[in-house]
């Protein structure tokens, strides 16, 4: 059953019974064991969370070459696991009856550095979990934790594990939301005789526990994410000084710098406000000012040029572009962009190959060019030429394109601005299918990603000729997703988020990479999620 333990709270020193014990007992769905007791507090992550393993066997002697032979005794290993928990004055109250009244059961402990989010909501009857598997211990027969905070949990018995997701061996007994509740894989353990609890003020306290482990999950045949290593943070969109969304890109980019392992670099999708066109700070002296994104100054920046990074504003006078729309953005990057408005960025096994594809085109809708601000002259009523050539066949940028994409890069990802496949398009943010040429001739040389941004929907598509597609939500104004859109290219989609007139529904991503795969994880601060939550997460392979 699911239930929320000592709604009324608790007193220091307030008498134990049996009665009050029994409240914390799980009753496990699937017929588990319905003995032990779950440890409900997350650790404090400003301390470690330490696993030790121990392993047997038996000496068997030497093997003709002169090596040592043993045997297993022992299929999974036995240990400990190890954390410390801050809690609150009625989290200090529920521990107290756990410590003192069940410390010589056995407990089922959330192995909280596998917790992976509920990617969509599981109603009350439900048998079947959306969440990431590739990277966590979940095993078919064992149990998972469904929590949203020490109060309300529930535990459930695992019947299938699927590559999107858990089938469970009896229906959940209440309905979980997406994004905040989190779904743990558990072990059992048991607490040694000197737990205790340690109050740091009238209102908080503190508890190291060390569980014994008598048989751990099996580290053989449970995937695990390999330490080494790194992470890409993605921002798209965050039109900095146009919206009121600058709090929640600061509060998005502290999450993602909190989370990715080794970040090697924040990319963002264009449309950042870092060229000539209007007043105040640019991005790149927001990002890194402490009262403004407080970006670590070792994070390097890696910015796609956008719509709204020129020196002219969108509604630019006819012919009013400057023949060089980007020369400000380019002169605030002049390691990266040099003379053009495109360039490869690479960290270790990674190619970052930032393109330029703001072609223009004729909006039927307004009755007036697209993109002219990027394009000079800067007609109104006719399409201009392709400044960066992407369209053009033989052109720099394309002969450049088909150079760099080459590589022996072990990950090579295309970032554009605006959008090739995505579950949108509409004027003023039609699709470039035009640069889909040159862009499908790089997948075939080996990309294994393209990420896009403009029209500030969230997706994530594919594969194409064996590429992921993907984009995120930024800081301005959201538009309706069209799934057909995708439909129609023979495209799936894996996930698609977006809403006419949803203001200020800013997202970041990290994306860990490791060998041949990665792992992304959207995380978002909206009206629907003021608090922050993380929305998706996935295991996306490269191009092989």
């Amino acid at each position: 059953m699911a239930f929320e333990v000592l709604r009324g709270g608790g007193t220091r020193g307030a008498r134990l019974t049996d009665a009050a014990i029994e409240v914390l007992r799980t009753n496990v769905a699937g017929g588990g064991d319905p003995s032990t007791y779950v440890w409900p507090f997350e650790p404090s992550w400003d301390h470690p969370v330490i696993e030790r393993y121990g392993f047997k066997t038996d000496l068997r002697g030497p093997a003709r070459d002169g090596t040592e032979q043993r045997a297993l005794l022992r299929e999974t290993p036995s240990g400990s696991i190890a954390f410390t928990s801050i809690l609150s004055e009625r989290e200090m109250a529920h521990a107290s009856v756990l410590i003192y009244g069940a410390k010589y059961r056995r407990f089922t402990v959330p192995l909280w550095q596998h917790r992976t989010p509920l990617l969509a909501e599981a109603a009350y009857g439900s048998a079947y979990l959306a969440i990431e598997t590739a990277t966590r211990p979940f095993r078919s027969g064992e149990r998972v934790c469904l929590w949203r905070d020490s109060f309300t949990f529930e535990t459930a018995v695992v019947d299938s594990v699927l590559p999107n997701g858990l089938t469970l061996s009896q229906p959940l007994s209440r309905t979980w939301p997406a994004g905040v509740t989190a779904v743990v894989p558990v072990t059992i353990g048991m607490l040694p005789d000197d737990a205790a609890l340690d109050w740091l003020g009238l209102a908080a306290g503190q508890i190291d526990v060390e569980f014994a482990v008598p048989a751990f999950y099996s580290m053989t045949l449970s995937p695990m994410p390999k330490i080494g290593g790194y992470s890409v943070i993605w921002l798209f969109d965050p039109h900095i000084r146009q919206t009121s969304a600058a709090a929640r890109v600061r509060a998005c980019l502290a999450w993602a710098v909190a989370q990715a392992e080794n970040p090697a670099a924040l990319v963002v999708g264009g449309d950042m406000l870092d060229g000539g066109y209007g007043t105040g700070a640019n991005f790149k002296t927001w990002v890194r000012d402490p009262a403004g994104g407080n970006l670590p100054s070792l994070i390097p920046i890696v910015p796609c040029a956008g719509n709204w990074d020129t020196e002219e504003e969108w509604l630019v006078p006819d012919e009013g572009t400057s023949p060089d729309p980007f020369v400000t953005l380019k002169a605030n990057y002049p390691d990266l962009f040099g003379a053009s408005t495109w360039y490869t960025w690479d960290h270790e096994s990674l190619r970052i190959i930032i393109v330029n594809n703001l072609s223009d085109y004729f909006d039927q809708t307004n009755q007036r060019t697209a993109y002219a601000n990027c394009n000079p002259p800067g007609y109104r009523n006719q399409v201009n030429p392709d400044f960066a050539g992407i369209t053009i066949p033989g052109s720099p940028q394309r002969l450049w394109l088909d150079s760099v994409s080459g590589s022996s890069h072990l990950w090579k990802i295309v970032v554009a601005h605006r959008g090739l496949w995505a579950p949108f398009d509409s004027d003023p943010r039609k699709l470039n299918r035009d640069a889909r040429v040159p862009i499908l001739a790089a997948i075939t040389n080996g990309v294994s990603q393209v990420s896009t941004g403009d029209i500030h929907v969230a997706f994530h598509a594919g594969p194409v000729n064996g590429a992921h597609i993907f984009g995120l939500a930024g800081g301005y104004a959201g538009r309706d997703i069209d799934l057909q859109v995708l439909a129609d290219d023979g495209v799936p989609c894996l996930w698609a988020q977006g809403k006419d007139g949803d203001w200020d529904r800013v997202q970041i991503a990290t994306q860990y990479f490791d060998g041949d795969a990665s792992y992304l994880t959207v995380f978002e601060v909206s009206d629907d999620t003021p608090a922050g939550a993380v929305v998706y997460a996935a295991t996306l392979n490269r191009n092989a």
